[in-house]
């Protein structure tokens, strides 16, 4: 898959539409259908940019600004989850990543008290930290293109 124009906030909106669902609630449709609505989408958006502009100004995470577009929504997955100060908590992690040694800090990330309370959750975001690549968990939300894709930002 490629990554091309596709930003962090897209990626990490889609892998957290996965982790986390979407609330929907229904509408009446401009034909008189009900329809169903997804709010959620927008606000872990919103979440995640704020997450993202956090990651560019801190200077404990300069390294991301050279990071993949895929181990950038990882960190802001993490950031999601944890919230950036606990985030911040994973110093070898940071250490690794800022080196660019990513298996270290896949290793460093597995070794938590968070990998041990969210084990799978986890070991996807190691292993895209790892391989910069999409994890096969998350593709299938690619079936639906993004507001960011439909309106034309590829």
């Amino acid at each position: 898959m490629k990554h091309t124009g596709v930003s962090e906030i897209t990626y990490a909106a889609r892998i957290l539409e996965v982790e986390e669902g979407f609330s929907s609630y229904s509408e009446m449709g401009s034909f008189g259908e009900i329809e169903n609505v997804r709010v959620s989408q927008d606000w872990m958006e919103r979440d995640a940019s704020v997450l993202a502009y956090d990651f560019w100004v801190s200077n404990k995470t300069g390294f991301y600004k050279n990071l993949s577009v895929i181990r950038k929504a990882v960190c802001i997955c993490i950031a999601y989850q944890l919230g950036f100060k606990g985030f911040l908590n994973f110093k070898n992690a940071l250490i690794h990543m800022n080196d660019g040694n990513f298996a270290g800090a896949a290793i460093e990330l597995m070794d938590s008290k968070w990998a041990r309370a969210s084990t799978f959750r986890a070991e996807r975001y190691a292993d895209m930290i790892k391989t910069g690549e999409l994890h096969d968990h998350y593709k299938c939300s690619w079936d639906q293109p993004s507001k960011e894709i439909r309106n034309g930002y590829k």
